[in-house]
């Protein structure tokens, strides 16, 4: 049986960040669990605020290879908070599960949890789903970066020599749901 992880609010994350790993970290389609980590230093009550509360837009890039997501919480009022990139490859996925996306309404699940990493406390925890028509495009994006021959890591390079936010307005963009 896995060894289980209590995860609350206000306590210790089981995991300890370097400063190269500061930002959105996608876990996606792994055996158990899908997840969003939003790793950064002293992180401010509005900035809390809108990762535990706020609307979530999300899209994605997808070219010779490569994968990047480009994540946007809002405040209440809609305004942008945080705008953060995370690449995301399958192919070094340890326990990769390919979900089965049986019908047009299929979504999936996305567990997100907030680590305040200068202290390693877990600031929020929350739980959305991607809308169908990303799920789909996400999903099928996978199957082109398994069959890709191409690593994506110039892709890569290059998408992280821009702004998030620059990224953003390249994205088609989704919300993601509760």
């Amino acid at each position: 049986m896995e060894n289980l992880v209590k995860l609350a609010v206000g306590q210790p994350y089981a995991r300890v960040f370097n400063h190269n790993e500061e930002g959105a970290i996608a876990e996606l389609l792994r055996s158990n669990s899908n997840t969003l980590i939003i790793a950064i230093p002293d992180l401010d009550h509005h900035e809390v605020k809108a990762l535990k509360k706020g609307k979530l837009t999300c899209g994605f890039l997808y070219k010779n290879g490569a994968i990047l997501f480009i994540w946007q919480f809002c405040d209440a009022k809609g305004r942008p908070v945080l705008t953060l990139d995370s690449p995301f490859d399958c192919r070094t996925v340890p326990d990769l599960a390919l979900h089965d996306i049986t019908t047009t309404e299929s979504r999936l699940a996305v567990d997100i949890h907030v680590i305040d990493t200068a202290k390693n406390q877990v600031k929020a925890l929350r739980s959305m789903t991607m809308p169908p028509e990303l799920t789909l495009e996400f999903m099928s994006a996978v199957q082109d970066q398994l069959a890709s021959s191409k690593n994506g890591e110039m892709q890569w390079q290059e998408w992280i020599q821009l702004d998030p936010t620059a990224l953003f307005s390249q994205v088609k963009k989704y919300q993601m749901g509760t």
